[in-house]
């Protein structure tokens, strides 16, 4: 089945990750310890499931949070901020971030909803 092709797929991605972090294991050992948490904006959920898996394989420790639009990614972040102020905390409350490069800008968002509204209300 296709399920079954796909999972020798990741096992293969795995087994080639492992070998080339084996290569390379202090920068392995730095980037786990560094990077905690990674916020992934994307409206397409097929490319934050691809991100995710990736991300997980390299750092199986790391807290993936994500959003499908800039709007909410703004949110995430003003709630990480807020949280990471009130326990002062040193840490950045993402230090990654994964941004669609054609991400609809936050404006775009506001004026197809006013322009919902006025059409409803004609």
């Amino acid at each position: 089945s296709s399920n079954d092709d796909d999972d020798d797929d990741d096992v293969d991605h795995r087994h080639l990750l492992s070998q080339a972090l084996q290569k390379d294991p202090y920068r392995t050992v730095v980037a786990q310890q560094e990077i905690r948490r990674i916020l992934l904006v994307d409206p397409h959920d097929i490319c934050i499931t691809l991100f995710r898996k990736a991300f997980t394989t390299l750092l199986p420790k790391v807290e993936i949070v994500a959003a499908s639009n800039a709007t909410q990614a703004l949110e995430l972040i003003a709630a990480a901020t807020a949280a990471a102020r009130s326990s002062n905390s040193k840490q950045p409350p993402f230090d990654i971030l994964v941004v669609e490069e054609r991400l609809q800008p936050l404006f775009h968002d506001k004026n197809r909803q006013d322009n919902k509204n006025n059409n409803n209300n004609n």
